[in-house]
């Protein structure tokens, strides 16, 4: 080869190599950092921080996409295991001075090495190049637990083989955290102060002896017994003590110069970052409202105690409130539970006038139709957790409405008396909810005359959802029997014209229905109580049928629903599945996808199928002679007869039994044949009558001497019973050795004023003439359920099995009630459960008349 040759060739090799060089370039370059930064805030050790990290890439990275951003922490040092994408504050690109955000190309954090490595992955709709700096910032990361240098590995496109970048994440030492809190925290107040204190890196490791708090002239000290101090290490920060938390030994307490100090006997040793919490009373408060700085420290050092603050507020009548609606539904008519405590200003002086101004919220809330008969309890908890001890009702002198029906006032006769601290509750129904779902606020206040600080109470509605009960006749399993199908609409259904109703039995894992099964009844509900009653609209049902065990029924359309009524349909020849709970889906108007569940409940374990109880008479506040009648079911049968429990207190506690004893039990036997004649008299083994439940529950003893059968039906009756004081309709719960079972039956029973029957019955209308249904009689065989011929007054009440309705009003039995008397016998069917509102109103009133404390 010439020299001429041999340098054409080596050029065109030189060539070649640049081509080739170039196109490795193209197709496969190395994303490698060039500069990293890391700076935490706060930079404290132990400190939860937001990390913002920068990264550039080298000068030959032109043309590549943003894929990731690798942050790579030292082990054990910092740990970003707990961020998510809602914690990455900001993601951009820095690019010739002007700022192009990356946010929208995020696709996922990603953690790995026990929490020290996060890498945020992007989508490569970004290209990277060369002079541009791009920059994450996210949340929720912890600093390391020691103050320090830490070298951060930064890397752009992790997954190429470049290298990352490098910076150094400077840590402080940690720093103390405080809180300092008063209770009751008005201005003037003697309080209970409780400090919470996480002593930082200053005091870590050092043996506790004692914290003080340097309160200069923002409060009144006292010199305190140790017995008025409690401490606690809060080892998760929650600010209260757990029992597996461990309590702090108080050895003295010194108040000087404004300075608290607390001492300790030294067993203690101190974690920068784990509180203790010391609380201690009495301290006066400042005399004016404000936020007040104080000082705090740990073993005297004070170069590193630290600022807490301290928030008074200004004492009104009305220091706190709340207002709570059952349900919380959007445009539902609902029961609503108001509370206020009584401040300072108002501690001494009698109850007045108790106001809730929903016209805060705009107008929203109506309570144009609450009247004196829709507050259903007003009380006072005289300890300030909410339940009534001391009930006022009786006081209650009037309600008014004002504000376009948006302002309730509560008028009251000033026999009972506040104290400071008392929280005054009412509990009123027939409001209509706000419409719309959202937050909503009423201005709540005691004395209202006097008051111009009313106290704010925020509540909440959200879309209500739908909600039903299937319930049988007969819950036995395998029974054929009537179920009932009651369906309360959701919010999107409100209002709406009742066109169908439909229940799934075949989705629920429910043999098919038979196809000849047949409706008995078809009515909207107004009430909540299941029960067909007049005012209740009849549905004109136009079709009827059931197809792969769906059950529809097609109505006329001329009847709409409101949010607290039921659509309820009864239909017969249904044979009960086996044993258990079973979820049947059920819809208004074919409306699947606004539908719900409905829980059929089917179940063996039951002593007692049948229970009723008789009241003679059955007048308001007479002390009266109560018949109960319980009957044995298949799994009590050949057990011995050990107890028979008749709690008045199951729904409401308005009978009062606290005087029945042993000598008041008439006749106590077993009616054999299920009649409720008794064949077996068992009074001779009556062992004991024992009353509880602050006089609201009887449970006979026996000595188990007699054996029980199936079928057989348990009566005893007593005297020395005092009736309710007010007409209605109440229950009680019975059962037949309630030491086994967990569910009596709910009997219901009539209280009604003397009628005009009743006045003209000279001819014995009480017991006078059952002279011979004594406890040792053992000849009765006639009167079982009647308690004598001349009971003209007495009302008898049948109900099969039935279970208190849960607040999502499931239901497991349905009862069916049987009222009789001397002279007429009517029938009416009972769903034999409150609605979700009534049941509210109910457990209010069971907590208030606990206690009734009159105050002059």
């Amino acid at each position: 080869m010439t020299r001429a040759s041999r340098a054409v060739a080596l050029n065109a090799i030189v060539v070649l190599s640049l081509v080739a060089s170039v196109g490795v370039g193209f197709v496969g370059t190395a994303v490698a950092a060039d500069t990293a930064t890391i700076e935490a805030t706060p930079a404290n050790a132990t400190a939860t921080a937001t990390h913002n990290v920068s990264v550039s890439p080298d000068s030959n990275e032109a043309g590549s996409s943003l894929n990731s951003i690798q942050v790579q922490y030292p082990d054990s040092s910092a740990d970003a295991g707990n961020v998510t994408g809602a914690d990455v504050e900001a993601a951009y690109v820095v690019r010739n001075g002007d700022r192009t955000n990356v946010t929208d190309d995020l696709q996922a954090v990603k953690h790995s090495d026990n929490g020290n490595t996060v890498a945020f992955t992007f989508g490569g709709s970004y290209d990277v190049r060369a002079g541009d700096t791009f920059h994450v910032v996210y949340s929720d990361v912890e600093n390391p637990d020691s103050m320090g240098t830490y070298s951060v590995k930064v890397d752009l496109n992790s997954q190429s083989s470049g290298s990352p970048a490098t910076d150094r994440l400077n840590i402080t030492q940690a720093a103390a955290t405080t809180s300092l809190t008063a209770t009751p925290d008005w201005d003037g107040a003697n309080a209970t102060h409780t400090l919470s204190y996480a002593p930082g890196s200053a005091q870590d490791n050092r043996t506790l002896q004692n914290v003080t708090v340097d309160y200069g002239m923002n409060a009144t000290l006292y010199d305190l017994p140790p017995e008025n101090v409690t401490a606690f290490v809060d080892a998760d920060a929650d600010g209260q003590n757990d029992s597996a938390e461990s309590g702090l030994n108080v050895t003295g307490v010194t108040a000087a110069n404004q300075n608290l100090t607390v001492a300790f006997d030294g067993s203690y040793t101190l974690n920068a970052s784990e509180p203790i919490v010391v609380s201690y009373d009495p301290v006066g408060n400042p005399d004016a409202a404000g936020t007040y700085t104080e000082r705090v420290t740990a073993n005297g050092d004070w170069e590193n105690a630290t600022n807490v603050t301290l928030d008074v507020v200004v004492s009104s009548e009305t220091s706190d409130a709340s207002v709570t609606p059952y349900p919380p539904y959007a445009g539902a008519q609902s029961t609503h539970v108001a509370t206020g405590e009584v401040g300072s200003d108002d501690a001494s002086d009698s109850l007045n006038e108790f106001r809730v101004d929903y016209a805060e919220d705009t107008g929203a809330t109506d309570v144009s139709a609450v009247g004196l008969s829709d507050v259903h309890a007003v009380g006072i908890s005289t300890d300030g957790d909410g339940t009534i001890e001391t009930n006022v009702t009786d006081d209650l002198s009037s309600v008014s409405i004002s504000n376009d029906g948006h302002t309730l006032l509560l008028g009251f006769g000033g026999s009972y008396t506040l104290d400071q601290g008392d929280v005054v509750v009412a509990n009123y129904s027939d409001v209509r909810n706000p419409g719309d779902n959202g937050t909503y606020t009423a201005a709540v206040g005691i004395n209202t005359q006097s008051d111009d600080a009313d106290i704010a109470a925020d509540f909440e509605v959200t879309t209500g959802p739908a909600s039903a009960t299937v319930t049988a006749a007969n819950a036995s399993e395998h029974a054929n029997t009537t179920h009932t199908l009651a369906f309360r609409p959701g919010t999107s259904q409100y209002g709406a014209t009742v066109t169908s109703l439909a229940a799934n039995y075949t989705a629920s894992g429910i043999a098919d229905v038979p196809a000849n099964a047949t409706v008995s009844d078809a009515f909207i509900d107004t009430d909540g109580d299941l029960t067909n009653e007049s005012g209740d609209p009849a549905l004109n049902v136009t079709d009827f049928g059931v197809t792969d065990g769906v059950v529809n029924a097609t109505f006329e359309g001329n009847h709409t629903v409101a949010s607290d009524e039921r659509v309820v349909l009864t239909y017969e020849n249904v044979t009960n599945p086996g044993d258990g709970s079973y979820a049947i889906p059920s819809a208004l108007n074919g409306d699947w996808a606004n539908g719900t569940d409905a829980t059929l409940t089917v179940t063996t374990d039951t002593e007692a199928v049948n229970a009723s109880l008789a009241v003679d008479p059955d007048t308001p506040d007479a002390t009266s002679t109560h018949t109960a009648t319980v009957e044995v079911a298949p799994n009590d049968a050949s057990d011995s007869l050990n107890s028979i429990e008749v709690d008045y207190a199951a729904i409401e506690t308005a009978t009062d039994v606290s005087a029945v004893g042993a000598s008041d039990v008439v006749r106590v036997g077993i009616s054999t044949d299920g009649d409720g004649t008794v064949e077996t008299n068992v009074s001779d083994d009556l062992s004991e009558v024992d009353v509880s439940n602050d006089g609201h529950t009887l449970t006979f003893g026996f000595g188990g001497s007699y054996t029980l059968s199936q079928g057989d039906v348990v009566v005893v009756e007593y005297h020395d019973a005092e009736n309710p004081a007010t007409e209605s309709t109440y229950h009680a719960a019975i059962g037949v050795n309630v030491q086994s079972t967990d569910a009596p039956v709910t009997a219901a029973f009539d209280i009604a004023a003397s009628s005009s029957d009743d006045d003209s019955d000279t001819s014995g209308g009480s017991d006078t003439d059952d002279t011979s249904n004594s406890v040792g009689d053992t000849s009765d065989t006639t009167g079982a359920t009647d308690g004598g011929s001349g009971d003209d007054g007495q009302s008898t009440t049948t109900t099969t099995p039935t279970t208190t309705a849960t607040p999502t009003e499931t239901q497991t039995v349905t009862s069916t009630t049987t009222a009789t008397s001397a002279t007429a016998a009517t029938e009416t069917t009972s769903g034999g459960l409150l609605g979700f509102g009534l049941a509210a109103v109910s457990v209010a009133l069971a907590a208030g008349v606990l206690v009734l404390r009159r105050r002059d």
